[in-house]
Formats: structure tokens, C-alpha cells, sequence
């Protein structure tokens, strides 16, 4: 796991984290849920599927007592009843096996839509009016099997006389009341005084944690009144902003979740002063957040942070026998500082098993170790989740303040996948598949909308920044918001709506009950607390005296577990309150392209094995109760032999993991998971109805015959099968390995970017597929191959002594864009016909395969329909095409050597003449150019930074375009001669191309359109005194930016709407520009040195922010200035007036100009009358030999009537008479001052 940027040392205290323990988690034991409403069509029924029952389970319906449906294994956990009537009961059964279970709870008939859930009334205990509810969180509190909610009661006067405090209140859905916390004086600011819960040893029944003060009073009526002993409970003196806290010990508090009793308690990360977290009164210092990760994999654990802005520092802790335990600390130091947003992530990002605290721009490992920080800064949204589906793992997509603009990165390695900049804060985004249009999940913030998947930009899709969830009965997100915002109230009502497409969205509930939190329009909580895997959502009643909690009226064909039991959404319940709320994600996608969601890591109904001994068998007692939560967490969970018809579970948790199968063996589920290796071997079989699952990162090896006729479902990870399954179709999903030396004979399904692995890795054997393999776009067979191509001598296929993979399969069926791809076990391979297998059918178009790991070698597959034998012909180097640089080797580009390219995808290499494409993607971004390389053309968008260099040069017509808001760096003299184009990014040249010597961007062209700088791009030669002779046309509303801080010599003609000059280097120009707009001076110097840039150098006009325009040309030379000056307001600049010179342009703006006159014949002739600001005229000392003749030339009767014009010592202000400065008129000035 290396960081992004750097992987520093941290200090860290108390580091238990057992390397190995990453196992399975236990999640809640909760129940059915049976949710009825009254719907326009009948009674709506919905209940829970757990995560235990989603295979192998089918669900009895049953209205007032009689059977009314039945959902069969696969079948949706829900049904219209046209004929149910409000008075109806619901109860619903499970049959597995057979058998069926008892009754559940039953469901009554909801008429409203919502649940009411009646609040305490404050004002009948003393207290006053100005309480309002606001966020909530979720948990079992008392072990029953339903989520509880514990709901802030905000009282937002933060005065000293003020004795009415914010409460937490806990509520069971009924309405009935168990416990509130007085938070007391000194836990003060809405958004930081927060509250979670979890149940951290496993005994069914939430704790509940915060940060506590003294006199803050608990649930059973005890205060910690005066903890620490000074004389002082009430700190509120010390507030600073809008109720910061700047004084009074804080404490962690761990709480009993039925009682709300305190059952333990440590300090808080300490305060120390307001100054160490950036500020002097108290906002940076109270940023919190709080959360239950699973850091070893095996229990949850307390998570704590504090501050965002500049300081961060975290600490966790253990529940061990309802104690805090201290696990580890951290505080940031270098690139990992002032990177938190106003929401954080708890998210396995690495797939190693363990949670780990995705903080803003940075993530620290589930050890207390940074794992990566991508320096972007603060900003005030993030989400995380599976967005790209397409790209193995999770991926964060946040906004940012500091960095402006957002970005889309991988969850595990920090790398950038796609950048928007924006020209301030951007501060919200949003993520959420909300459209079939657009590959994988929609990102969007700042103005743009994209494709987690595509990342091409496009218009924002018109709907809210802020919350997504599951509602209706598609596999799509909708829009979680709020209409009707009143600033002054500070509330609107919540609102669900559907995307349709862009400016058409459909609303789908308007709630009569309130939104939190401003302006941000979020819900009090959003979770899957009732009835099936859809979202409710809690918003407030608007006299505060009850939540509404709202549920789907939506029918839906889509059978799903609880979102409760993704380890990644329970987590999302825990922190959602945390700040600026954030909507929940599962860690997995859904989609019509992927519809089915990961099993639940989850040991809940599984026997899981320990492995004391290496037998698996009905009477060894290798393993232990899956629902035996407590004893999982604690290490004492008693072990028991295996049953037939028991879900298993093999993790990281086994002690031996080369099993020994004996005996036919028949669970109904076979799930391995984890990061751990296992072997299955041995002289028994898995048989039966069973289904086998593979989950994690871990490799599984199956050995033996098996006969099972349940899927075997590859979902992650790797699966050798060496043995035979005789009756188990195989289904591989994405970014997981199937393969072998076995016969499969039940047929294998793909999904995009599976593989399967002809006999196994490294090592040519053969695997035998009966029915059909089928790959789909980005599925991959991999083969190894030697350098010999064969082809058999005999009919039978003996393949003793074969050098390259064989697949031998009855059907073979490849869809478009499909992947051969070639493991090389020697050097290279050579052209020819390379045997790779034997088809009695194909299905597809063989021609629309693509291949991998051939490395610029063109290949075709070729079918002999006579003898079905299918050969993979390679036929030399491949036509030049498209290939996007990955560095995934190192960063040399060379022509058919280094395999740092992707082809459609696939590793390749460079091959003369292909078009090249630089994205975030790039992981080695210093670029050494080896050859003399023939490039179609060059395309740079990212928005991270390049380096070109190297011995070799980029050659040939090619055109080069640099975007995305990266900076480019070309260290290296290339030959092409096409044009290069720069938009809103940055390109720095060591050498400038001129009619002498080639240039980082080739060769010498006068072509306006050879160099275009657009939207604010810059250009910065580093070598001093360059000469650089292209065009440049300059294109957008803010042109482009030349920034120089030596000198730089232009000779190339310069065209468009502004340059602007900024650094402290000079700027010579040569050219009559009479095609530029303007020019802008902001620093440093221009020098116009020809008698054309003195005419029209800068072009048409030019605006002076700051430095230094120097006119000054051979004094011989009779010279006219045809540009106007305008000096903004506030700006102050020199302007070093030429001789000889007919000045013509005229003169505005309220800033200061210092003008540097000449002695010879410089007439202003130019309109001053509409400048308002300030002229200083001093001698040209630099140039001048006769001190006496330093005049100012006015040859217009405007005058400058608004004006300030002072004159230094040795100044004559004259007017032109012909050619002498004898000349009698009046001149009008606003004020004249000065010594002369």
C-alpha cells in the first residue's frame, strides 16, 4: 500500500493491529420488517431479506392469517395486494429446505405514508421554546432486532445565562421514549455536537459514544458535574464565532445504548490553543467526527478526529468489557495537513479486509499509518462508493476550497482520475447512478457532470448537490433534497425526485415535514432502517414535536439483502450525522450493466471455520457459530463440529488452511473470503444443492471431484479449480480470476474484465470447459505462450510435451471487444500459428476480439471449422493506433520496447506513428524519450503535471494539445512540425523553437495558428535570452499567459484576444500584432524593439497592471505608437515613452503611470481626456544625453481635464507647433503638481 504522494512515519501509540486478522464481520441479528401501507392499488407489503437468506430462502406472505403469495428463491421481497384493506395484518414466513419458520411480527396497515414518531414534550419538563429537532443516528439499542433512533434536540442560544441545552433523545420507531443526555453547557456549535452508536462487542445491543463536558447529564440522571475538579462547569465564557468553545475539558464518553447510562469514560483529543488549529477563536479547533471501524478486520472499533483545516489528529479505542481501550493515535504532519473535509468515510478502500479513515484529500491506513494524500486541500463534500464499475475497487469523488474544483479518485492509491477546476470554491458534489445513459455512476459538481466511468465532461445534469438514495423500485438512485427554502426560517421541506435527463426531473414525494441544516436541505437521517433494501428518510414535523419517517410506496422485481449488512453502509449510518451530512453508499455498484450486489461479508448464519485440525468433516469440531457475535469479537466463540445444509464460511480467521475434505460434504453455502489462501483437497467432495461464493483478495485453490450443482460464483479474488465440477455453472465477475488445470461442466459466464486463466499462471497445461464459455466486452482468457508456434501431428491431440496453453471447450462464445490475452513465457514471441484450443462451436465474431500482452504484435484468431482447432496467428508489428500512457513500468517511452502503453485498454507498446494520450491516469509522469519517435499526434489532458525529456525527440507532423489544468514540462529539443495547442494548462519549454535550433514544441513556424494558448494558458521558457520565432494566437474571454522570469525574444507574430505578461523576466517583442486584442502587463518588463512593436506590438491596446513597457527603439527611427494604454484603478506601472514617436493611442483608467519621456521629438497626439488617475513624468535618464531637452510633447487640446499629471525636476510640458515645441494653446488638467 504506497502513498500517493509520500508514505510517512506518524506518531502513533498503542498499534495492537494483528497482521492476518481481516476476516468477516458479524452484523446485526435484525428481523423481518414487515412494512404495509395503503397504496392507490391495494396494500403495498414489503420486508427485509438479511444477508443469511438471500440465497437459498424463499418468503410466505400471509394476509389476516392466509397464504396470499410466495416468492420462490429468487423472487422480490415484496407484493401488491389489490384486494388488502386498511385493516389488513401482514405476516411473513422464510421456508429453507423445506421447512418452514415461524411467523413474524405482524405488519399493520400504514394509511399516511410516513411513520410518526411522537417527540417528549420539553416545555411540560421547564424547558423553553426555541428547541427544534435536527440530525439523527441509528442503532439497535436493546437488542430486538429494530433500529432505535437517537435524535439531536438543538438549542442554538450559546449565551451564558442560557440554561436550555441541546439533548440527545433515543426513540424506538413506536414512539416510545428511552433515554436522554443533556449535553450541558460546554458542547456547544449545531453542527459539532454529534452522537454514534454501534454495538462494539457483539452483544446484540448497541453502545452509544460522544464528546462530554462537565454537567453534561446522562441518560440514567448522573452528571459528570465537575470531572476535573477546577470550580468551573459552565466554560460558555469562552465561546468565540458562532459558539466555539475555547475552554473546558472534554471527554470521550462510552455509553450504555439501552439505558444511556455512562459506562466509561477518557479525555478527548485535548484543545490545547485555538491558534494550533489555525485560528484565534475556536472554529478550526471544534471540527469532530466520530465513527466504528473495523480496523483489525475482526471488531469494530471507536474512531475520534479533530480538525480539518490546518491540524489533524484521530485516536481509537477498543470496547473491551464496556471499557475504552487505546488502540492507536495520529496527527498530521507535512502534505497530510489541512486536508479534511467537513465529512469523512470509514471504507475498506484497499480490499485488505480492514477499515480504513478516508479523510477529505488524504486516507490513513487501518493501522494509524497515512496511506496516501493527494495535497488537495479542504473542501466540504465527499462520497465514496463503487462508481466505476468498470475499475476494480472504490472510488472517492470530493470538492474542494483550496485546490478549486473536484476530482474523482481511486479509493486505494489516491491517483487521479479525473480533475474539474473551477474559478472559486466549489463547494458541493454529488455521486450517484442516477441515469442508464452514462456508464457506471454520475459525478457532478462546479458546473459539469460526467461518468465515474467515461470522465468526459458534460453539462451538469440539473439536479441538487446533495443526497441520493434507493427509492423507487428500479436499480437507479434518486435525488434526496429540499423545495420551498426559506432563508429566513433556515428550513425547507424534503423532497425525493427522479432524473429523467437534463432540466426534466420528476418529483416523486413532497413531505410535509421539515429539512435540516440550512441552506444544505438534508434529511435528519437517510438509511434502510424497515421493509426491504430501499432507503427511508427521516425529516422533522414542522411544530418539532414528532419525526416523519418516510418509506417507498414503489414496487420493485429487484431481490437485494439489507443495505444494513454492506459493512460499508452500516458504517455510513454511524458517521452520517458527522458535520456537513453526507448521504450513505453501499460498497458496492448497482446497475442494469451489473445488477447483482456482492454477498454480504457478513459471518451471521454461518459456521465459521477455526481449523484447529486441517479435517473437514461432520465430526471434527473445527468451527464456530457465525451468530455468536460476542465470542467472534472477543476470541471465545466455542467450536462445533460441521452440519450438513449450514452455510460455512472459510476466512482469515482459519488457523489451518489446507483442508482436508472427507467424506461427501453438503453446506448450502461455501463462502471464502478474505485475504487468506486456502486449499481444498482430500478424498471427500462437496455435493448437493450447494452454492460456493469466493469474496477478498485471497487465492482458493479446489482440488477433487465435486458435484454440487449450485453456482460457483467468483466474485472476487482468485479460484484454481484442478479437480472437476461435474454439475456447477461458473459465473467469474469483474476483476476476478478463474482458472486451472480442471474441467468445468457446467459451462462459465463472464462479466467485464474477468479472466480466466487457461491451466494456471506462468506454465503451459490445458483446461477443459463443457457447455459454453462465454466472454463479454473486457472478459479475458489468458493463455501462456512460448516462442515456438506447434501445431499437433496427430488427430487425438495428445498434448505431452506442448509448450503453450490448451483450451479444449464445446462452445466458445466471444462478444465484441472481447480479450485474448498472452502471458509470454519466453522473451518474445515469434510470428506464426500459435495451437491455443479445440471449439466444436463458435459463437461470435472471432475478427472483433482484441488481445493483450502481445506488445505491438499484430494478431488474429484463426478457426479450422474441419478439424474445430482455433489458433491464435501473430503476424508481426501491429498498424499504428490510439494508446493512452500508463508509466505502469517505469517512465521511458522507446518504440516497441517498453510496455508502458494501454491499447484499448490493454498493455501495450509504442508503435511509430500511434496517436498518444497522456491522462491522470499516468502512474510514472517523468517521461524519458529514448528514440527518435514518430507520433501521430499527442494529446495531454490531466490534471496532473508531466515531465518530457530524454536523449531521443518527438518527430514526424504531429500536433500537440495540452489540457486538463496540467503542467507540462519538455526539457528535450523535439523535430515535429504540427502546431500545439494549450488550454487552461501550463506548458514550460528549457528551449524555445527558432530558426536556428528546434524548441521543446519542435520545430520554427510563423503560423499564427502553430502555437495557440487558450481560457488562461501560460507558457514559460526557462533557458534565458531564447529566441522564439512561432505564431501564437491567443483564444478566449482571458487569452493566455506568457511567464517569464529571464528574458524571453519574440519574433513570431501574435494574434487574438489578451496576452498577459506576468514575472519578473523581460518580454522582447518584434511584431507589428495589429490582430491582438490587448495586452496586459502585470509584471516584469515588455520590451518592443522594433519600430513595428513600437506601432503595434502590444496590439491594440495595452493595459498596464504593474512593470515595465518599454518603447524605447533606435533613436534614428521615425516611429508611430497606434495602441492605447489604460491604467486600472489601483495599479501602478511604467511606460518608457520612444523618441521620434507620432504617439497616437489614447489614455484611461484611474491607476498611476510613471512615463519616462525622451528628449527628440515624441508627440502625444492620443486622447488622455478620459484617464483620471495619475501621471508622473520623469527624464529618461537611461538614454538621454541632453538633460535640457526632456519635454512633454502634448499635440492635442483635450488635455488629461480629469487628471492628476505631475512633473519631475528638468520637465517641459510644451505644445507642438510643426516641428517645434513652441506651439500656443490651452491644455486642460485636472491638477498639475511637481517641481519643473
Amino acid at each position: 500500500m504506497k502513498g500517493f504522494i509520500v508514505r510517512l512515519a506518524f506518531a502513533s501509540s498503542f498499534l495492537f493491529c494483528v497482521a492476518g486478522l481481516m476476516a468477516q464481520r458479524p452484523m446485526e441479528r435484525l428481523d423481518r420488517s414487515v412494512v404495509a401501507q395503503q397504496v392507490s392499488g391495494g396494500v403495498y407489503i414489503n420486508w427485509r431479506i438479511t444477508s443469511d437468506e438471500w440465497y437459498n430462502t424463499s418468503y410466505r406472505l400471509y394476509r389476516d392469517g392466509a397464504l396470499i403469495h410466495e416468492t420462490g428463491l429468487t423472487g422480490a421481497s415484496n407484493f401488491l395486494d389489490v384486494t388488502g384493506a386498511s385493516t389488513s395484518t401482514y405476516t411473513v414466513t422464510t421456508v429453507k429446505g423445506g421447512v418452514e419458520s415461524a411467523h413474524s411480527v405482524v405488519g399493520s396497515v400504514n394509511t399516511k405514508g410516513y411513520i410518526e414518531i411522537p417527540m417528549r414534550d420539553l416545555k411540560a419538563l421547564g424547558k423553553d421554546s426555541s428547541y427544534y429537532l435536527n440530525d439523527a443516528t441509528a442503532a439497535d439499542l436493546d437488542g430486538d432486532g429494530q433500529m432505535e433512533i437517537i435524535i439531536k434536540r438543538l438549542n442554538r442560544n450559546w449565551s451564558t445565562a442560557n440554561t436550555n441545552y441541546t439533548f440527545f433523545e433515543a426513540y424506538k420507531l413506536d414512539g416510545t421514549f428511552l433515554w436522554a443526555i443533556d449535553v450541558g453547557p460546554n458542547i456547544t456549535m449545531d453542527v459539532e455536537i454529534n452522537i454514534a452508536a454501534f454495538d462494539f462487542d457483539g452483544d446484540g445491543k448497541a453502545e452509544v459514544f460522544m464528546r462530554t463536558s462537565d454537567n453534561t447529564v446522562f441518560g440514567d440522571g448522573k452528571s459528570v458535574g465537575d470531572r476535573d475538579g477546577d470550580g468551573v462547569t459552565n466554560y460558555r465564557y469562552s465561546i468565540g464565532g458562532d459558539g466555539f468553545m475555547n475552554a473546558g475539558p472534554e471527554y470521550l464518553s462510552l455509553i450504555d445504548g439501552e439505558t444511556g447510562a455512562e459506562l466509561d469514560w477518557v479525555y478527548f483529543i485535548a484543545r490545547g490553543q485555538s491558534t494550533d488549529w489555525g485560528d484565534d477563536y475556536g472554529h478550526r479547533a471544534n471540527k469532530f467526527f466520530f465513527g466504528a471501524p473495523y480496523l483489525d478486520g475482526v471488531k469494530p472499533s471507536i474512531f475520534i478526529g479533530r480538525g480539518i483545516y490546518t491540524q489533524t489528529k484521530m485516536a481509537t479505542y477498543d470496547v473491551v468489557n464496556k471499557k475504552l481501550v487505546p488502540r492507536w493515535t495520529w496527527t498530521s504532519s507535512g502534505d497530510y495537513s489541512g486536508q479534511g473535509n467537513h465529512n469523512y468515510v470509514v471504507a475498506d478502500v484497499d480490499g485488505d479486509g480492514c477499515d480504513e479513515i478516508v479523510w477529505g484529500s488524504m486516507c490513513v491506513d487501518h493501522n494509524g499509518q497515512g496511506l496516501y494524500t493527494t495535497a488537495l486541500g479542504h473542501g466540504d463534500a465527499m462520497h465514496v462508493g463503487d462508481f466505476d464499475p468498470y475499475l476494480k475497487g472504490v472510488e472517492v469523488f470530493a470538492c474542494n476550497e483550496v485546490h478549486f474544483g473536484s476530482n474523482l479518485r481511486e479509493g486505494a492509491t489516491g491517483k487521479i482520475l479525473m480533475r474539474h477546476i473551477t474559478p472559486s470554491d466549489c463547494g458541493r458534489c454529488c455521486a450517484g447512478n442516477i441515469s442508464n445513459d452514462f456508464k457506471g455512476a454520475e459525478i457532478w459538481a462546479g458546473g459539469i457532470g460526467a461518468s465515474a466511468t467515461d470522465r468526459i465532461k458534460i453539462n451538469h445534469f440539473g439536479v441538487a448537490e446533495n443526497f441520493t438514495l434507493y427509492w423507487d423500485g428500479d436499480l437507479l438512485k434518486e435525488i434526496c433534497d429540499h423545495r420551498n427554502f426559506n432563508k429566513v426560517t433556515g428550513v425547507g421541506y424534503g423532497q425525493i425526485s427522479k432524473f429523467i435527463n437534463y432540466g426534466n426531473i420528476e418529483t416523486l414525494l413532497a413531505a410535509d415535514a421539515y429539512s435540516c441544516n440550512h441552506s444544505k436541505g438534508t434529511p435528519c437521517l437517510q438509511a434502510d432502517l424497515i421493509g426491504d433494501w430501499r432507503e427511508e428518510v427521516i425529516w422533522w414535523r414542522t411544530d418539532s414535536m414528532a419525526l416523519r419517517l418516510y418509506m417507498t410506496p414503489y414496487p420493485t422485481q429487484q431481490r437485494i439483502y439489507t443495505l444494513l449488512h454492506d459493512h460499508q453502509y452500516r458504517q455510513a449510518i454511524c458517521w452520517q450525522m458527522c458535520a456537513y451530512n453526507q448521504p450513505p453508499h453501499p460498497s458496492f455498484y448497482l446497475g442494469d450493466e451489473f445488477p447483482t450486489p456482492i454477498p454480504a461479508k457478513s459471518t451471521n448464519g454461518k459456521l465459521v471455520w477455526k481449523g484447529a485440525s486441517a479435517r473437514w468433516n461432520t465430526s471434527a469440531t473445527n468451527w464456530m457459530e457465525g451468530d455468536d457475535a460476542a465470542g467472534l469479537i472477543a476470541g471465545t466463540a466455542s467450536q462445533v463440529p460441521f452440519a450438513n445444509g449450514r452455510q460455512v464460511l472459510l476466512d482469515t480467521r482459519g488457523e489451518n488452511r489446507t483442508l482436508e475434505l472427507q467424506g461427501p460434504l453438503s453446506p448450502s453455502l461455501l463462502m471464502v473470503s478474505g485475504t487468506a489462501d486456502y486449499t481444498l483437497s482430500g478424498s471427500g467432495s462437496l455435493t448437493g444443492a450447494m452454492r460456493m461464493d469466493k469474496l477478498g483478495a485471497g487465492i482458493l485453490t479446489l482440488d477433487g471431484q465435486h458435484t454440487y450443482i449450485g453456482a460457483t460464483d467468483v466474485w472476487e479474488g482468485v479460484l484454481w479449480m484442478n479437480g472437476s465440477l461435474a454439475a456447477s455453472p461458473v459465473i467469474v465477475r469483474r476483476h476476478a480470476e478463474y482458472g486451472g488445470t480442471g474441467i468445468s461442466c457446467a459451462g462459465i459466464t463472464t462479466e467485464y474484465n474477468a479472466s480466466v486463466v487457461v491451466g494456471g499462471p506462468g506454465v503451459a497445461d490445458s483446461m477443459t470447459v463443457h457447455g459454453v464459455l462465454s466472454l463479454v466486452e473486457g472478459a479475458r482468457l489468458v493463455l501462456d505462450l512460448s516462442d515456438e508456434p506447434t501445431y499437433p501431428e496427430d488427430t487425438t491431440l495428445q498434448l505431452t510435451g506442448k509448450t503453450n496453453d490448451f483450451l479444449k471447450v464445446d462452445t466458445l462464445d466471444v462478444q465484441p471487444k472481447s480479450v485474448i490475452c498472452v502471458n509470454k513465457l519466453n522473451e518474445k514471441v515469434l510470428p506464426g500459428d500459435y495451437l491455443i484450443g479445440q471449439a466444436a462451436y463458435i459463437q461470435g465474431d472471432l475478427a472483433q476480439v482484441k488481445f493483450g500482452g502481445l506488445l505491438g504484435s499484430l494478431a488474429s484468431l484463426v478457426y479450422d471449422e474441419a478439424s474445430d482447432l482455433l489458433f491464435l496467428r501473430i503476424k508481426g508489428l501491429r498498424q499504428a493506433m490510439k494508446v493512452e500512457w500508463s508509466g505502469s513500468v517505469d517512465g521511458n517511452w522507446d518504440v516497441s520496447q517498453s510496455s508502458n502503453w494501454l491499447k484499448e485498454g490493454l498493455d501495450d507498446v509504442f508503435v511509430s506513428g500511434d496517436s498518444v494520450y497522456f491522462t491522470s491516469s499516468g502512474i510514472n509522469r517523468s517521461i524519458t524519450i529514448n528514440d527518435s519517435l514518430l507520433v501521430g499526434h499527442m494529446d495531454i489532458n490531466s490534471g496532473l503535471n508531466y515531465t518530457f525529456g530524454g536523449s531521443g525527440v518527438l518527430s514526424g507532423p504531429m500536433k500537440l494539445s495540452i489540457s486538463g489544468g496540467c503542467t507540462v514540462d519538455i526539457t528535450n529539443r523535439n523535430s515535429f512540425s504540427g502546431s500545439t495547442t494549450v488550454d487552461n494548462s501550463h506548458l514550460i519549454m528549457k528551449y524555445a523553437p527558432s530558426t536556428t535550433a528546434n524548441g521543446g514544441i519542435g520545430t520554427s513556424n510563423s503560423s499564427l495558428t502553430s502555437l495557440v494558448l487558450k481560457d488562461s494558458a501560460s507558457l514559460t521558457v526557462t533557458t534565458a535570452s531564447e529566441i522564439c520565432n512561432r505564431g501564437l494566437t491567443l483564444v478566449g474571454s482571458k487569452g493566455g499567459i506568457i511567464n517569464q522570469s529571464n528574458t524571453l525574444y519574440w519574433y513570431g507574430a501574435i494574434a487574438g484576444t489578451s496576452l498577459t505578461k506576468v514575472g519578473t523576466g523581460a518580454l522582447h517583442l518584434s511584431g507589428r500584432n495589429t490582430g491582438l486584442s490587448q495586452t496586459v502587463l502585470k509584471e516584469g518588463s515588455i520590451k518592443l524593439a522594433s519600430s513595428d512593436a513600437v506601432f503595434a506590438g502590444v496590439g491594440n491596446k495595452v493595459t498596464l497592471v504593474g512593470g515595465t513597457l518599454d518603447a524605447h527603439a533606435a533613436e534614428t527611427d521615425y516611429l508611430t505608437s497606434q495602441f492605447a494604454i489604460d491604467v486600472p484603478r489601483g495599479a501602478s506601472a511604467t511606460f518608457i515613452a520612444p523618441p521620434r514617436c507620432e504617439i497616437n493611442g489614447a489614455l484611461t483608467g484611474s491607476g498611476t503611470l510613471n512615463w519616462v519621456c525622451d528628449y527628440l521629438r515624441a508627440s502625444i497626439n492620443g486622447d488622455w481626456s478620459g484617464f483620471i488617475g495619475t501621471v508622473n513624468v520623469t527624464p529618461n535618464s537611461a538614454y538621454d544625453n541632453i538633460s535640457s531637452s526632456n519635454v512633454l510633447i502634448m499635440n492635442n487640446s483635450a488635455g488629461m481635464p480629469q487628471g492628476t499629471l505631475h512633473l519631475t525636476s528638468g520637465i517641459t510640458l510644451c505644445y507642438r507647433n510643426n516641428w517645434e515645441n513652441n506651439g500656443t494653446t490651452t491644455i486642460k488638467l485636472g491638477m498639475l503638481t511637481g517641481t519643473s
